[in-house]
């Protein structure tokens, strides 16, 4: 029987491209042969680097396709961590765009923007979509979607599948919400969808379509349209349904939920009104977790939270990246973030007059174990429950009250979160110095991968981040006005901007920071410009606009 050592090197660089990251590095204390085959190779280098930023390698750099080497994409990995950590972008621009800017998209390292345009009283829409990318790459991936027949109300996409999905609702009729599947390469219906266009036919979603906010969120085959309505800070009415969108059917109709977000393929984390499930308005104060399952149409478990009575909201998450397909991006999608290290921030709210509110971050990886630790099935027609001291203490951070401020829509970018606040460290511990103390932008890191290896050997610090270790305990007041004091100890590390952006709406990429102005997208990109013999650029910021 011939043994691992005993195969081409080759061929184990391919067996070893298979494995978890962690995997890789345990595979090193096999033997001397092994340890010196991965210290090596470029490519199984390049995976375990990226490990430590929390990303994947795409598709296209797996199999070689892309336009850039393993030692090039490794070298350019390390220029961007260096990027971060000197707080300097290595080049910055703008998209000016003009008319009103309705939604704003970003996956696949690709930025889309729609913008509404009014020609004649007939409402028409256009969308770009630009790589996050210095203008200076060659080739640079930039298309255009022209003259719409419709006033978008949300888009989301995945570029690797060729995919845009586009919310049209007119704010001002008793028309029902129209979702439609679009090729990005051409605007023409997907011809992956059995339906290019679903419409929301139920009357509750209706009735909230001239006041509410509506978004759509795609993950895989399911779409998911969600439409909520404040009428005051103690009352909400909100609703979903969803669809597979390959084959057209409608997999969830109309149900209440406050708000969600995906934990996975087939599961959402839903916000909802325990004492008042089925009815169309809410209570905000009886507000809880629950996770619902796509498969069964069913709540299977209940998240226990520390606190009996507080009003929350899902904040910040972000649309889920391509992992087995390529992007049309050449260089801004070489990396995916890692699913497992995917986190999602909610926002509680903390007294009734809707002042304060404090931030908390919940590891999806830590959830998902805990809901497969206790299967629903074992409970019959029950959902399970999941108790707060099985997961939560070590599976989420709480930040005190109003220490971190609201970002953009997509401030998360896999283990990643960018946002302000008067968060600081002394002595390796949180510190909240007042509500007057200068506020920050500043990223958070909860990729526990960088904080094992700093331990190992004494290398905080290397991409500029720091490290915050051990418990934190805060005091939260309840809606009922009790106080109940919270540990939570998942762990992270932080980053301090030296500069001021000049927006409060800051959407985060591993490679680039895309700040929302007026009249303009700026992109603060950490990414280098690849260098080339003619020496001549390809994209020109004055072809964003017509």
């Amino acid at each position: 029987m011939m043994h691992l050592c005993g195969l081409p090197n080759e061929l184990i660089e391919q067996i070893f491209l298979h494995l978890y990251p962690l995997d890789i590095v345990s595979c090193q204390l096999v033997s001397r042969q092994l340890h010196n085959l991965i210290e090596s190779s470029c490519l199984l280098q390049l995976l375990l680097e990226a490990a430590l930023d929390g990303l994947l390698l795409a598709p296209n750099t797996i199999h070689a396709r892309g336009p850039l080497t393993s030692g090039e994409l490794l070298s350019r990995l390390i220029q961007t961590r260096n990027a971060w950590k000197s707080s300097r972008p290595l080049s910055l621009w703008s998209i000016p765009y003009s008319g009103s800017t309705l939604r704003y998209e970003i996956c696949d390292g690709i930025l889309a923007i729609s913008t509404k345009v009014v020609l004649q009283d007939s409402p028409t829409s256009d969308i770009v979509f630009v790589e996050l990318a210095s203008p200076n790459m060659k080739p640079g991936y930039i298309h255009f979607l022209r003259d719409i027949a419709m006033e978008i109300r949300d888009i989301t996409m995945l570029p690797a599948a060729d995919l845009v999905v586009l919310l049209e609702g007119d704010q001002f009729s008793n028309k029902p919400f129209r979702i439609h599947f679009k090729a990005v390469s051409n605007g023409n219906p997907h011809p992956l969808a059995a339906k290019s266009v679903l419409e929301a036919l139920d009357p509750s979603l209706q009735t909230l379509q001239e006041h509410g906010k509506a978004l759509i969120m795609l993950n895989h085959d399911t779409v998911v349209l969600f439409v909520s309505e404040f009428t005051t800070w103690t009352t909400r009415r909100a609703g979903f349904m969803a669809w597979n969108w390959k084959t057209g059917n409608l997999i969830t109709p109309y149900r209440h939920a406050l708000d969600g977000v995906f934990l996975s393929r087939y599961q959402m984390l839903l916000v909802v009104d325990f004492q008042n499930q089925h009815l169309e308005w809410s209570d905000i104060s009886s507000m809880g977790l629950v996770v619902y399952d796509f498969r069964t149409s069913k709540i299977t478990h209940v998240v226990q939270l520390p606190v009996s009575s507080i009003p929350c909201a899902i904040l910040y998450t972000y649309a889920p990246q391509s992992v087995h397909l390529q992007s049309p991006a050449e260089v801004a999608a070489s990396f995916t973030p890692d699913p497992s290290l995917d986190i999602i921030v909610l926002e509680f709210g903390v007294n009734r007059l809707g002042h304060d509110f404090c931030f908390v971050i919940f590891s999806v990886r830590h959830l998902i174990d805990a809901c497969d630790r206790m299967p629903a099935e074992q409970f019959g027609t029950s959902p399970a429950t999941i108790k707060w001291e099985d997961w939560g203490a070590h599976g989420s951070r709480w930040f005190p009250e109003n220490s971190l401020t609201c970002s953009g829509e997509r401030a998360i970018f896999g283990s990643r979160m960018i946002t302000s606040g008067t968060v600081s460290l002394q002595d390796n511990q949180i510190s909240i110095p007042g509500p007057w103390s200068k506020s920050s932008s500043m990223i958070l890191d909860f990729n526990p991968r960088p904080i094992r290896r700093a331990a190992l050997d004494s290398t905080d610090h290397i991409d500029g981040f720091k490290t915050v270790p051990g418990t934190s305990r805060w005091t939260v007041t309840q809606w009922n006005g009790e106080e109940v004091s919270i540990d939570s100890s998942l762990p992270f590390r932080m980053f301090v901007f030296d500069f001021k952006f000049h927006t409060r709406k800051l959407h985060l990429h591993h490679s680039a920071i895309v700040a929302q102005q007026a009249q303009s997208y700026d992109i603060y990109s950490f990414l280098p410009d690849p260098v080339y013999e003619d020496g001549e650029n390809t994209m020109a910021l004055d072809s964003l606009t017509k």
